[in-house]
């Protein structure tokens, strides 16, 4: 594996812990928990708000396996934390590894 191999696949571990770390919460009597988080094409209308387009979703299921896809004012609000934020900076961390791998994988 290269340099820029080891740190995509710490970076997958860190969100995997992350959303992990994420509190359950609860949303019309069941409880929820967040389960993914991606940028969304074509863009999406939140299942919250129904606000469009919405263009990062946040991913939650309940414990019936039912899930929702909330944009980032909802997820951010549902949860009491920048969980947008949060997820969007390891994106960020990610592009830059995938842009810099030719320096990063020099010997």
């Amino acid at each position: 594996m290269t340099k820029t191999d080891d740190v995509l696949l710490e970076l997958d571990r860190e969100v995997a812990r992350y959303i992990n770390g994420v509190h359950p919460v609860k949303y019309k009597g069941k409880t929820y928990r967040l389960i993914d988080n991606y940028v969304a094409v074509p863009y999406m209308r939140c299942d919250l708000c129904g606000n469009y387009p919405t263009f990062e979703v946040s991913v939650i299921e309940n414990e019936e396996g039912k899930t929702l896809r909330a944009g980032n004012n909802c997820i951010d609000h549902l949860i009491g934390q920048k969980v947008s934020e949060n997820l969007k900076n390891f994106r960020r961390k990610r592009e830059n590894a995938m842009a810099n791998r030719d320096h990063m994988d020099e010997p």
